[in-house]
């Protein structure tokens, strides 16, 4: 769910939906109730955006991106070992070397 604007800017949804229910707003009906997506998810389509060269801007985007929440995976032998960190930090780590 990525759009462009010219070649330097991207929009990457973060979440979908809204649980607020607001008098005047139809996005819960209409989105439904709100999910977020997977951090390693986000991360991925940014470091595809990055590596393709072609923005210098990337905005996330969410109905109520303040309630965003991704539920990583736990490393049941190491329960503070969280994988979706180490994901990011790796990938992270990676591009610093070359």
């Amino acid at each position: 769910p990525v759009r462009t604007v010219g070649q330097s800017s991207a929009f990457v949804s973060v979440m979908r939906g809204c649980n607020n229910m607001c008098s005047y707003c139809v996005v819960p009906f209409t989105r439904g109730r709100e999910r977020s997506r997977q951090l390693t998810s986000i991360v991925q389509e940014c470091q595809q955006l990055y590596n393709d060269g072609d923005v210098k801007e990337i905005v996330l985007l969410g109905q109520n991106v303040n309630s965003y929440h991704d539920k990583p995976k736990r490393n049941k032998t190491n329960p503070n070992n969280n994988t979706t960190t180490n994901s990011i930090i790796n990938t992270n780590s990676n591009d610093s070397n070359s």
